[in-house]
């Protein structure tokens, strides 16, 4: 352990900055053998759970199969869950990691979907959660649509729900404060947003946002284009592209004031 914000959580910062970099295939590949590859040391996560929304594949499921490949608990949260109990029979015939493989439904194109995964897996059974990943995104949509909580499909998946996620399992997280843990330090993990007093092992769960550089896209938001009411989807200002870089932007956003606003020490990235 290396000191004050250095917990096992910082990894997955780094195993993420490996796989968007271009080494997902050598990566994946290599764990799939056996043998870490890449600038990232292999750390020791047993006993540490963490959430990957959107993990059926891309990423969020290389992303999973690491994090199961140095130890920890995964949870897949995915809306097909039989498609990626498939892909991780595939990846890995390891049965420990199969056993450390939780494959549960979340559509966050539904806000009781949300609040059921979070109620059902962390806060009725009292479950730690030490890290949270809100990678899932919704993109090149070339109509508006409407989820069934009458919000723009994307602002809601990309944005709105993994708000509401984080915000539900603040509870799950907060019981992590004080395990510290291990990993590479928050210099070689990219950008962090880390609440003044997170230092030593007095570190609540981690937050990390999959976010992208569409945020530059972003500029004034229209309130009509994100209205809760279904009477303003297919208007004429729609742009796809737009859409995605304000959910990005909004992630970001939602990472400093997460930090600023919550009263646990809490590192959000």
């Amino acid at each position: 352990v290396a000191g004050a914000d250095e917990t096992m959580l910082s990894v997955v910062i780094s195993v993420l900055v490996v796989l968007i970099s271009g080494g997902l295939l050598s990566y994946v590949r290599s764990v799939l053998r056996g043998t870490v590859a890449g600038p990232v040391q292999k750390v020791d996560l047993a006993g540490q759970t963490f959430v990957v929304t959107g993990a059926s594949r891309g990423i969020g499921f290389s992303a999973g199969l690491v994090l199961l490949d140095w130890g920890g608990t995964v949870v897949f949260a995915v809306r097909d869950v039989a498609k990626c109990q498939r892909a991780i029979l595939a990846a890995t015939s390891d049965p420990d990691q199969r056993q450390r493989a939780e494959v549960v439904h979340l559509d966050l194109s539904s806000f009781a979907s949300v609040r059921k995964f979070s109620a059902d897996t962390f806060i009725k059974p009292a479950r730690r959660c030490h890290c949270l990943i809100n990678n899932a995104h919704c993109s090149g949509l070339v109509a508006q649509l409407a989820t069934v909580d009458g919000v723009e499909h994307s602002y809601q998946v990309n944005y709105l729900s993994h708000f509401l996620l984080t915000l539900l399992l603040m509870p799950a997280l907060a019981t992590t404060f004080g395990e510290g843990g291990v990993g590479a330090s928050p210099q070689q993990c990219g950008p962090s947003f880390s609440r003044p007093g997170s230092t030593g092992t007095q570190v609540a769960g981690r937050v990390v946002h999959v976010t992208s550089r569409t945020y530059a896209l972003a500029g004034p938001v229209r309130r009509d284009a994100y209205s809760p009411s279904a009477r303003h989807l297919g208007s004429e200002f729609y742009r796809p592209d737009k859409v995605y870089g304000d959910t990005k932007l909004m992630q970001v956003l939602f990472s400093k004031e997460l930090t600023a606003q919550v009263s646990m020490p809490l590192s959000v990235y």
